[in-house]
């Protein structure tokens, strides 16, 4: 993301960094990025209820929100208020087409937290697949970026799938997450966790070893594997 961004409006170029600047001084920022390939077609009303629960849940949240999703190329929805966005608008933003550029997706986020001084930052990405068509970024840059992250800000990044499968299939940028998921194609619940994550702070975990919580009586809840955390100093670092 470039330092200034311009948006045309009645003929004039309004710098919107301004805007910018004013979400950064708020306490949490929560970015999520969702797939949007083909292959999500099939999730497209599971997907839908996910945000309306989403948007029911955190109606009173004033916290900075940034919404994306990503198919061959990404695409930046909205940044604002979580409490000032129109549900619909997120909903009708949503075209299911092209490949899964994960990588790329990944990295255009991480770049963009650089650009910009947000100590608590909450980052979800919701997947039914894996990585097939990335152009821009690769393992080793994206490595590379989330160590200048981590040097910054406090990062928790939750990576939410489709099936163990594809849990496996994505081993590698996992290794990036502080904790995964599979919500066995229900991704109403892949949204429930957005909204826990929206809800309560928490602190980065860095150890590599992971434990696992039960699911709950209801079943409501996904399965979650999660870092043992054994550290909460301010600015952990992922990669030795």
């Amino acid at each position: 993301m470039r330092n200034i961004i311009f948006n045309r409006l009645k003929g004039k170029n309004i710098n919107i960094n301004i805007h910018i600047n004013q979400l950064n001084t708020m306490a949490k920022w929560n970015i999520l990025l969702v797939d949007s390939s083909a292959s999500m077609t099939s999730n497209k009303n599971s997907v839908e209820s996910g945000i309306l629960t989403l948007f029911m849940e955190q109606k009173d949240n004033t916290d900075r929100f940034t919404f994306l999703t990503f198919n061959t190329d990404v695409n930046h929805i909205i940044d604002a208020k979580f409490n000032e966005i129109d549900c619909q608008h997120l909903i009708n933003s949503i075209t299911n087409k092209g490949f899964t550029a994960m990588y790329d997706a990944v990295g255009y986020v991480y770049e963009m937290i650089i650009d910009q001084f947000v100590e608590n930052i909450s980052f979800t990405i919701i997947t039914d697949g894996y990585e097939n068509s990335s152009k821009i970024h690769t393992l080793d840059s994206l490595k590379d970026l989330r160590k200048s992250i981590d040097e910054k800000c406090n990062l928790n990044f939750s990576f939410i799938c489709e099936s163990d499968g594809v849990l496996t299939d994505n081993s590698a940028i996992i290794s990036h997450a502080n904790e995964s998921c599979e919500v066995s194609g229900d991704y109403t619940k892949a949204f429930r966790s957005v909204s826990r994550s929206m809800s309560t702070p928490r602190f980065p975990s860095i150890n590599p070893r992971y434990s696992v919580e039960k699911k709950n009586e209801s079943g409501s809840e996904p399965l979650i594997k999660r870092q043992i955390s054994y550290s909460k100093k301010k600015r952990p670092r992922l990669f030795p």
